[in-house]
């Protein structure tokens, strides 16, 4: 059995150096797989996290600014429209979403397999639609349930064409109320009984 004398190299850089590079250029080659791998693992754990993130302000922001609409109260009281921590979580998920920032392109750039970045950039584009989608449907809901409860108390008291018209600013806003008629009528309705 013979050992290696010191002032040979090792068997793997006398490989290399028999193909052309240098000790130097040996040690400055890229990373080992292991390393690039846990690198690339990192990245794409963060963009799903923050994907994540940014899906649950988009959702928290649509949902409450649709149901911080208070239409009996803007009608006596002159309040607000919407809220301002709803609408500014909403525009920082979208944002979040629509900035191509590094954190995000370079992991999907450089990824392989190529197959799990493709899942975390369509997750970057559907995940955020659905949220916003689910939580819009959700927050009308809730705005057609808390205003006709609301309307049942008020409906001898409030001018029905005041309710019609904070109604239409809520629509003007691109928020669909199939209902809006019907709480009008309801309103008539209240306020022709009770005179």
């Amino acid at each position: 059995m013979s050992f290696p004398s010191l002032s040979e190299p090792p068997a793997d850089s006398s490989l290399r150096m028999l193909q052309g590079s240098s000790p130097a250029e040996v040690e400055l080659s890229s990373p080992e797989p292991s390393v690039k791998t846990a690198r690339r693992s990192r990245a794409m754990s963060a963009s799903i996290v923050l994907t994540v993130i940014g899906c649950c302000l988009l959702g928290w922001g649509v949902y409450a600014l649709l149901t911080s609409i208070r239409v009996f109260a803007i009608v006596f009281d002159g309040a607000t429209l919407v809220s301002w921590k709803a609408v500014i979580a909403v525009i920082a998920g979208l944002c979040w979403h629509s900035s191509p920032s590094s954190w995000r392109s370079s992991p999907i750039v450089r990824s392989r397999p190529k197959t799990l970045a493709a899942i975390v950039l369509l997750c970057g584009v559907v995940l955020p639609a659905i949220a916003a989608g689910s939580a819009g449907y959700a927050g009308v809901e809730a705005l057609r349930r808390n205003t006709f409860i609301e309307a049942r108390h008020y409906a001898g008291d409030v001018r029905p064409e005041s309710v019609d018209a904070v109604l239409a600013k809520v629509e003007s806003m691109g928020i669909p109320l199939s209902w809006r008629h019907d709480l009008v009528e309801l309103l008539r309705q209240g306020r022709e009984g009770a005179s």
